[in-house]
């Protein structure tokens, strides 16, 4: 795929690939926007008086066969100047529902899922008109939007929405939609993509023998572990007696940690005990214990890799794939077969898409789900 930047002065419009030095864009599930920034080279310094912040921007991603728009607005500017080279205006953009400055106060009833879908249909649709809910399992509420823009209402009530007893996650993705998806069904979708390098590619067969699933080869990669402030098992507690029909609510949940019983962990980090009190309901506090334990645990193995080229289809947030090693499998599983420790199943969290020096690649960042 290629990428078009194009912003919304009349007499810039679409930048040609000479104007733009640089340019990166990314996109997360644990944010609402996604941001991009590039370098424009203002040859004929004629765009210097025509930029405001807050002005209209787009960035699309295009192949022969598809095109994917992101609505955009820039969020600020850094103007140099050289009397050599001309004007290099570094610029940052930041997704256009960013900008819906009307402030409401009023309420709303249902699960999260039929809040947010009402509120990005009937508010923001101007800002965000391509939107990709998934139906929530939290009960049915009042939620009350006071004094607030309606993007930081959404942002502040998403917590509340659970899904298969994992939380729920709100984001703009690559393809211009706004997702609101379940970790559950993150978690559990079947791969179709295994990552591989050139050499485990000439010498692995992959999982399975699987030919149903596509191969990238990645140029560089990293594993990293993060222990320190992770939990192998996270025990929730839940006040429910001063509620109506106590015996219908869960008093306690649990949940495992990335290193719990993982072949990559010796041993797994130290349990803990949360608690949370009365001024939540059951249901509220249940939704954020998962999701606190989600985002607490999530990073405890985490692998990124860079390929030539922006990858939009193959690497979705949201999505997972599988890993493949080059290595002999020497270190024993947790069901007594040999393995490569980092290899399994990883959810993508994170996707950066860079130009520079002429060159385009992408970066995927994601968290091991499964070994």
């Amino acid at each position: 795929m290629t990428f078009k930047i194009r912003l919304g002065h009349p007499d810039i419009g679409d930048l040609s690939m000479a104007q733009i030095d640089s340019f990166s864009y990314m996109a997360s599930i644990f944010r609402l926007y996604a941001g991009a920034k590039f370098i424009l080279k203002d040859m004929t310094k004629t765009v210097n008086n025509m930029l405001k912040t807050g002005m209209e921007a787009t960035v699309t991603f295009q192949s022969e066969e598809k095109t994917y728009v992101n609505e955009m607005r820039i969020l600020s500017f850094n103007k140099g100047s050289d009397d050599y080279v001309g004007d290099r205006i570094e610029i940052i953009l930041i997704s256009a529902i960013y900008f819906e400055n009307e402030i409401k106060t009023m309420t709303h009833a249902g699960p999260v899922s039929q809040i947010l879908s009402n509120v990005f249909t009937n508010i923001l649709k101007n800002s965000a008109p391509k939107i990709d809910f998934v139906t929530t399992e939290d009960r049915a509420r009042r939620r009350y939007q006071l004094g607030e823009r309606s993007q930081d209402f959404a942002k502040r009530i998403t917590k509340y929405a659970i899904k298969g007893n994992l939380p729920v996650y709100l984001y703009s993705a690559p393809d211009g939609v706004v997702h609101l998806k379940g970790v559950y069904d993150m978690m559990t979708s079947v791969p179709k993509v295994v990552l591989s390098s050139i050499s485990a590619s000439k010498l692995i067969k992959m999982p399975n023998n699987d030919s149903s699933m596509s191969e990238l080869i990645y140029f560089g990669h990293s594993f990293s572990s993060n222990t320190k402030y992770t939990s192998s098992l996270i025990t929730n507690v839940f006040c429910t007696k001063n509620f109506k029909f106590p015996t219908q609510l869960a008093d306690t949940s649990v949940y495992t940690g990335s290193d719990y019983d993982n072949p990559q962990a010796e041993i797994g980090s130290p349990p803990k005990t949360k608690f949370y009190n009365w001024n939540l309901t059951p249901d509220d506090a249940m939704a954020i214990a998962v999701r606190e334990a989600f985002e607490e645990t999530a990073n405890a193995y985490t692998m990124s890799s860079t390929f030539r080229g922006l990858i939009v289809d193959e690497l979705q947030l949201g999505s997972t794939v599988m890993s493949i090693l080059p290595y002999e499998p020497t270190a024993t599983g947790t069901n007594g077969s040999k393995v490569n420790l980092g290899e399994g199943k990883y959810l993508i969290t994170q996707i950066n898409y860079i130009y520079e020096n002429k060159i385009l690649r992408t970066e995927a960042h994601m968290c091991q789900i499964a070994s």
